[in-house]
């Protein structure tokens, strides 16, 4: 397909996979050969790093804010610029692709989730925006041959519920911002990026062999906002409206809108109001790993009532805190159904031979007792069936008695 976007004429791709950054994630600038910003008030939110040449050249020094880190040529950023040549290749090797015909200009245009690659270049001269149809999980890449380079008052906006986490711009040659631009997406390049001045990225500057220069920068890591969804659980399955009382029950988890490599842990707690105050069980601190859940804990209640549970997502450095609704998961405890009544049935064929003491045969007499009469009820311990019928007797000479038993049950 080929796709010459000038106009408002909505663009239309085959679906991209989320990128996994690796160890990139949380990094703003990542060059291969230093650092520079030249003018003017630049503001960082987000790592920086630099490896093989570690030169940051601040002749204004940038602002970092909140827990960013400025690596240099540390250990960490070694390890993310090895990471880089693999997201540079997995990027360039998205498929299939949307061709961007002729001169590859982005003109004011809304594009749908895709891959978009131009043989040449990408430049952007007016509004670009990417609608993300109601998917927060929409993911945009746009591929160039060689630059991609933005005129003055360029921007890209994103609506449909698209994330910039989820927008890539891949490169070979170079990046180059205009003053004035609005940027979203992580740009990776295999050569340099340069920013002339003024400009505000919501993205990442990753430059994998050359330099990149910063000029009155306002760069910020995009985080992804992630919800997470809860079920509860007994080992027979999703639980119903209520469970019996003493039942282990456990939350299973699961985000959505995260990044492919989204870390860190969820933690698993149950109340006993609907507010999610009062806690009454810990489900633990379970990981989260390439965005899967480990599911909670399991909890037994003893008290009759009613609980709702909820699951907190930490964050990670792609991805912002996240809690379940609270009243979305309830358990309910109900008293268990009382057992169902014993039945007993003869089995035929039992025999068994006891000796009574007279005691117990006081009333009993080879002359009154029919062939195989009323029930004798074990009563005195021993290993016995709860009755037996007797079926013949005699009296020995010293008042006791033997009973043949041919029918016993419990």
């Amino acid at each position: 397909m080929l796709l010459a976007w000038q106009g408002p004429s909505f663009g239309v791709s085959a679906a991209a996979a989320q990128v996994d950054l690796r160890s990139t994630t949380g990094f703003a600038v990542l060059a291969g050969s230093g650092i520079t910003n030249s003018t003017g008030p630049t503001t960082i939110t987000g790592d920086v790093g630099t490896f093989p040449t570690t030169t940051e050249n601040y002749p204004s020094i940038p602002t970092f804010t909140g827990s960013s880190t400025d690596h240099a040529g540390d250990s960490l950023t070694q390890v993310a610029k090895t990471d880089l040549v693999t997201v540079y290749d997995d990027i360039a090797g998205e498929l299939p692709q949307t061709a961007i015909a002729g001169p590859g200009i982005i003109g004011v245009v809304t594009l749908g989730p895709g891959i978009y690659n131009s043989a040449s270049t990408i430049q952007l001269n007016g509004p670009l925006i990417l609608d993300g149809g109601g998917d927060p999980n929409a993911v945009f890449v746009f591929q160039a041959g060689s630059s991609l380079t933005t005129a003055s008052a360029s921007s890209v906006t994103l609506i449909g519920g698209a994330q910039a986490c989820n927008v890539y711009w891949q490169v070979t040659l170079f990046s180059h911002s205009r003053t004035g631009t609005h940027f979203i997406g992580t740009i990776v390049a295999l050569a340099s990026i340069t920013d002339n001045g003024g400009s505000t990225v919501i993205g990442r500057l990753l430059a994998r062999n050359a330099h990149v220069t910063l000029s009155n920068t306002t760069l910020t890591v995009p985080l992804c906002s992630p919800t997470i969804a809860t079920t509860l659980v007994t080992a027979d399955g999703p639980i119903g409206s209520t469970v019996n009382q003493g039942t282990l029950v456990s939350d299973q988890a699961t985000l959505t809108g995260a990044t492919k490599n989204a870390g860190g842990t969820v933690t698993y707690t149950a109340y006993s109001d609907s507010a999610c105050t009062l806690a009454v069980g810990d489900g633990g601190v379970r990981t989260v790993t390439n965005g899967i859940v480990q599911d909670s804990e399991g909890i037994s209640f003893s008290i009759l009532g009613t609980y709702y549970w909820q699951a907190v997502y930490n964050g990670d450095a792609g991805n912002h805190i996240a809690t379940s609704a609270c009243g979305t998961e309830v358990e309910t405890v109900v008293a268990p159904p009382p057992p169902p009544a014993r039945t007993s049935t003869p089995r035929p064929g039992f025999f068994a031979r006891h000796r009574f003491l007279p005691r117990n045969v006081s009333r009993l007499s080879p002359h009154n007792l029919p062939r195989c009469a009323m029930p004798i009820w074990a009563t005195y311990g021993w290993r016995f069936p709860t009755w037996a019928y007797r079926c013949r007797s005699w009296r020995t000479a010293t008042g006791g008695g033997e009973w043949d038993v041919l029918l016993a049950g419990e």
